[in-house]
């Protein structure tokens, strides 16, 4: 099985305009969301359905786009309602397709409000708690070295050591920084992740295949073994997001 864990929602043209009317009126009044016509998610998750035969993908992951969330709009109720409306139409998705989606939710996050305190000890208050950080974890595996550095001056454990605590998706387009990656961060903690469609679904002209159809990349990777692939396609999916896959 090929699980994506980093995919998008996909809006039917009603939710866009549910959108724009909260934008506009800055939820003054604050309209409720009355969901969905079946019809309206239905044709929208087949054509995504068909994206994701197009590559091979049994399971894709949905969350909220990131861009699209209203996080900078006041008052905050306009992200409130948005959130919960998105929310809603991805839950009901995954009801129409169970076998094809999972859900993930989003929170509704304000511009003027710090994280700071409520992430500070975020390990010692949740030491089970499972994190997955998007896009090949950004600037940690080629940084490793100033991070290292870090922790020995803030006598702190190993950096290795804490870094395994964390996942990591396979979202970057390109083949040598996956492979690069991998060898840093571990199979162990990868899972495999596109955003398709987005950012990367264009032609790359020396592949001959989309930047975000990423599996024939990792396929690619000559030290992997089988039980690696399987690991990043689907174990580690399955061992981060266990109650998308109840036995």
């Amino acid at each position: 099985m090929i699980i994506d864990s980093h995919a998008h929602l996909t809006m039917p043209s009603e939710l866009y305009q549910y959108m724009g009317e909260l934008v506009a009126s800055r939820a003054n009044p604050a309209a409720p969301f009355n969901g969905l016509a079946k019809e309206a998610i239905e044709a929208v998750a087949t054509r995504l359905i068909s994206v994701m035969d197009g590559v091979g993908t049994d399971v894709q992951f949905l969350s909220p786009r990131p861009y699209m969330m209203l996080h900078s709009l006041r008052p905050a109720l306009v992200g409130s309602l948005w959130t919960r409306a998105v929310n809603d139409v991805i839950h009901a998705k995954c009801q129409l397709f169970p076998k094809r989606f999972r859900g993930v939710a989003g929170l509704p996050q304000y511009r003027s409000e710090s994280p700071q305190n409520c992430l500070a000890a975020v390990f010692q208050d949740f030491p089970t708690l499972k994190l997955v950080i998007s896009h090949g974890g950004g600037a940690i595996p080629y940084q490793m070295g100033r991070f290292r550095a870090w922790a020995v001056r803030r006598r702190q454990k190993e950096f290795d050591e804490q870094i395994r605590r964390l996942y990591f998706d396979t979202c970057n387009y390109s083949s040598e920084a996956l492979e690069f990656q991998l060898r840093i961060l571990g199979v162990d903690n990868c899972l495999f992740g596109t955003e398709r469609p987005g950012t990367g679904t264009i032609l790359c002209h020396q592949t001959g295949r989309d930047f975000d159809d990423l599996r024939p990349a990792i396929e690619s990777i000559g030290w992997l073994t089988a039980e690696d692939k399987q690991k990043i396609f689907e174990g580690n999916c399955r061992k981060v997001y266990s109650r998308a896959f109840p036995s």
